[in-house]
C-alpha cells in the first residue's frame, strides 16, 4: 500500500468516525426533540380536555339551571290558574247565596272590618234593593258599643257586591270584587315567595 493509499485510507477512516459520530449525535437530538414533542402534546392534549369538561360541565349547568326556571314558571303558572280558579268559584258561590245567607255574610264582614270610628255604609243598587229590614240597625248597634254611628248612605257605589264604609271622604271598599282582587294579589306574592325565594 502506497502512502498516498495510507492517507486516503487514514482520511476516509476518520470522516467514516465523524459521520458515525454525526449520526449518533443527530439520532440522540432527534430522540430528545421527539420525546419533548410527545410530552408537549401529552400537556396540549390534558389541557384541551380540562378546558373541554370544564365547558362540558358549564354548558350542562347553564341546561339545568335553565331546566329548573322553567319547571318553576310552569308550576307558578299552574299555581296562579289554580288561585283563580278558587277564588272564582268563591265569587260564583257568594254570587249564588240566598238574600238571607248573603246578608248574613256581610253582617260577618262588617264585625271583621268593624270601624273604629263614626262611618257612613254604602251598598251597591241592587244590595239597597233588597236590604232586609233593620239590617242597618243591627250593624249600626254593633258600633254603637264602641260609642260610634254607623248611617246609611244614599248614593250607590259602582259595586257588584259588598258594601263601602265611608269614614268622612276616607274609604274602605269591603265589596267582595275589591276582597277578591286583594286576596288574589296576596295569593301570588305567596306563590312566587315560594318558588322563588
Amino acid at each position: 500500500m502506497s502512502g498516498l493509499d495510507k492517507i486516503v485510507g487514514h482520511i476516509t477512516g476518520t470522516a467514516e468516525a465523524e459521520v458515525k459520530e454525526i449520526l449518533e449525535a443527530a439520532k440522540a437530538k432527534a430522540y430528545a426533540i421527539e420525546k419533548e414533542a410527545a410530552q408537549k402534546t401529552i400537556a396540549e392534549c390534558d389541557r384541551i380536555k380540562e378546558k373541554s369538561e370544564r365547558e362540558a360541565a358549564n354548558i350542562i349547568e347553564r341546561g339545568n339551571a335553565s331546566a329548573e326556571l322553567k319547571r318553576k314558571q310552569q308550576l307558578l303558572i299552574a299555581k296562579q290558574s289554580l288561585i283563580k280558579e278558587v277564588i272564582s268559584k268563591a265569587a260564583l258561590s257568594l254570587q249564588n247565596l240566598s238574600d238571607a245567607e248573603y246578608f248574613e255574610v256581610l253582617k260577618k264582614l262588617f264585625k271583621k272590618h268593624l270601624p273604629t270610628q263614626d262611618a257612613v255604609i254604602l251598598f251597591s243598587e241592587k244590595d239597597l234593593k233588597r236590604l232586609p229590614d233593620g239590617f242597618v240597625d243591627e250593624l249600626s248597634a254593633m258600633l254603637l258599643e264602641s260609642g260610634h254611628e254607623l248611617k246609611l248612605g244614599g248614593k250607590a257605589p259602582d259595586i257588584k257586591s259588598g258594601f263601602i264604609l265611608d269614614f268622612g271622604g276616607v274609604e274602605e271598599n269591603l265589596s267582595f270584587e275589591a276582597l277578591m282582587d286583594n286576596s288574589m294579589e296576596l295569593l301570588m306574592d305567596k306563590v312566587n315567595k315560594e318558588l322563588f325565594m
